[in-house]
């Protein structure tokens, strides 16, 4: 996939589920996201975000087709977009359930190590 300069990103499913590692994704690559969780059904949204999942990966590709070209054979739900706001907006079922500054998840991140290492 990578060969043809689809891959712009992958994060595996563990370590605090899918919103940590789309934070990351989108800290890393300096950008923001919008996500669309209207997919999960019958399954707490809660634990669609904060889950880890082995085996699972959130894998950011340069173009959306380019998502249904490289796992055509795979089992994969494409949950949202990178956004140039520098924000997560994450909605499902056409409700907002939350729009976060990536710099005020980055401080919420950093606080704890700080009033201990400071």
């Amino acid at each position: 996939m990578n060969k043809r300069g689809y891959l712009v990103s992958c994060y595996y499913g563990g370590g605090g589920g899918i919103v940590a590692g789309v934070y990351e994704i989108c800290f890393w690559g300096n950008k923001g996201a919008s996500l669309d969780l209207s997919a999960f059904k019958n399954i707490r949204l809660d634990q669609v975000l904060f889950n880890e999942t082995a085996g699972c990966f959130i894998v950011e590709v340069s173009r959306q087709q380019y998502a249904q070209v490289s796992f055509d054979t795979i089992t994969h739900t494409v949950i949202g977009t990178t956004t140039e706001k520098q924000s997560l907006n994450v909605v499902a079922d056409g409700k907002q359930l939350f729009d976060v500054d990536l710099q005020e998840l980055q401080q919420a991140w950093q606080k704890p190590m700080q009033e201990i290492f400071n």
